[in-house]
């Protein structure tokens, strides 16, 4: 049943130190691609994301306001929630910034993810990449998130608000009493966000691997038309095009080679596959 699949799938244990989703005991897919690499990835990505999303409130100049005074009086989430209202921090501005940062950064993330898929999982899991993609750019899930960040980066100097004079932000004893504040609500924040984060992480994971009429990993192969692009390439391209060429001189056996390696990078471990042997 689907629940009994995703408590396999998700489990990063498994019971043997070798086969088909496992190595040492651990399991390819959930611990392998989705928490080792995705580690690796996320410390090398999430630095520059963040980095442009905040240049962009930067740029419309939305940071560094102090709340003055009904708006300093009230509450820090009062604060937070004015900002997670405000115009240039909406959802669709998000999402139309989130994905035109995906978009330009293609190239080396799908080198980079390609990589370390392959060097944590030993195959080049084409479908699981493109697939993310898809829901990455068709919902507006990494707006949400990146709208909640940007809230309370924009909410940040509440903790300035006793200051009159903003000359006195400059003075290195209140740069240092604003800053402990601050740290304290982000610490705060970052709890609640990072939480939010697991529960959307693991909703994209059950999306993505969840099997349907067309078979395991369901959403995928519905996204390419009934067939991961795994398969679709091995069946397709790889060994029509050695079954082709096999009887040609040298020409076969560098075709067979090239075809058999590249089917090998794609396949290897993938227990979701319908290739025949």
């Amino acid at each position: 049943s689907p629940p009994g699949f995703l408590r396999e799938r998700s489990n990063p244990f498994k019971m043997s130190s070798g086969g088909p989703n496992s190595i040492f005991y651990f399991s390819r897919d959930s611990f392998y691609m989705t928490m080792a690499a995705g580690f690796v990835i996320g410390m090398m990505a999430d630095a520059w994301v963040k980095i442009q999303m905040d240049a962009r409130q930067d740029d419309l100049g939305d940071f560094g306001a102090i709340p003055k005074g009904e708006d300093a009086e009230k509450g820090l989430f009062s604060w937070f929630y004015k900002q997670y209202s405000a115009k240039n921090n909406s959802i669709l501005s998000n999402w139309s910034n989130s994905n035109n940062i995906a978009f330009w950064n293609m190239p080396a993330a799908l080198a980079n993810i390609g990589l370390f898929y392959y060097m944590f999982s030993g195959r080049l899991d084409l479908s699981l990449i493109l697939a993310g993609y898809a829901v990455t750019y068709g919902t507006p899930l990494s707006a949400f998130y990146y709208k909640l960040d940007q809230a309370f980066e924009r909410a940040s100097e509440y903790a300035a608000r006793g200051i009159k004079d903003e000359k006195w932000m400059a003075h290195p004893e209140v740069q240092e009493l604003v800053s402990s504040e601050k740290q304290k609500f982000r610490n705060r924040f970052q709890l609640g966000l990072d939480t939010y984060l697991n529960f959307q992480g693991n909703w994209i994971h059950t999306v993505e691997v969840i099997p349907t009429s067309y078979g395991t990993r369901g959403f995928a192969r519905a996204l390419f038309g009934g067939a991961l692009l795994e398969e679709t390439i091995v069946e397709k391209l790889l060994r029509p095009a050695a079954n082709i060429t096999a009887n040609i001189p040298l020409v076969g056996s560098v075709v067979g080679q090239v075809a058999a390696g590249c089917e090998y990078l794609l396949t290897n471990g993938n227990v979701d596959l319908k290739i025949k042997k």
